[in-house]
């Protein structure tokens, strides 16, 4: 029954591969010139969750406070915003395509989500907890290095651009607030 869901026949007892390159998500996705045939990276893709979202939807990351740690997501396929705030006070932060890695722990500290645009996107979560140990064998590899580069680029951006959303958001909540208290 397990095979009829498109999975191949497991090689081994303990390893079930997804058709084509799926077993090499989400790190095929981030463009590191990773081999889909690295262990370290089949491990990866069997260890992350994946999301579909639909059109209009909203995918919410967790923080680095959760109950399983401190997580970074790949986003594989379509496009994305981030946005914080509510209503009418909702405001874009950055944009995303696919391809890009999203620091999931700085997104929810500013309380912000990523809304999905007109075509549905594919996010994979992947666990620090679970990267460290899948990494381990593959010692100092030149995608490893390249894939810490990235996610240390991806947080300091992303948390300039929320830093700076935040401030805007707070601006307009002390004039309100002035407006309010000058009608009084």
């Amino acid at each position: 029954p397990i095979f009829e869901l498109g999975l191949q026949r497991p090689r081994h007892r303990c390893c079930l591969c997804l058709e084509g390159h799926g077993h090499a998500l989400p790190l095929l996705a981030l463009g590191l010139g990773v081999s889909e045939e690295d262990p370290c990276v089949r491990a990866l893709a069997l260890q992350s969750e994946r999301f579909n979202v639909r059109p209009g939807g909203t995918w919410t990351p967790l923080p680095d406070s959760s109950p399983w740690g401190s997580h970074f997501a790949v986003l594989a396929s379509g496009r994305a915003q981030i946005v914080m705030g509510l209503g009418t006070e909702q405001r874009q932060v950055m944009p995303l395509k696919a391809g890009e890695l999203i620091p999931e722990g700085t997104i929810a500290e500013f309380g912000g989500r990523l809304l999905v645009g007109g075509k549905p996107c594919e996010i994979y979560r992947v666990k620090q907890s679970d990267f460290r140990l899948a990494t381990i064998p593959a010692g100092k590899v030149e995608w490893l290095l390249r894939l810490k580069m990235l996610k240390n680029e991806a947080e300091k951006g992303c948390r300039q651009k929320l830093m700076n959303t935040q401030g805007c958001l707070d601006a307009r909540t002390k004039s309100d607030n002035l407006d309010r208290k000058s009608v009084v």
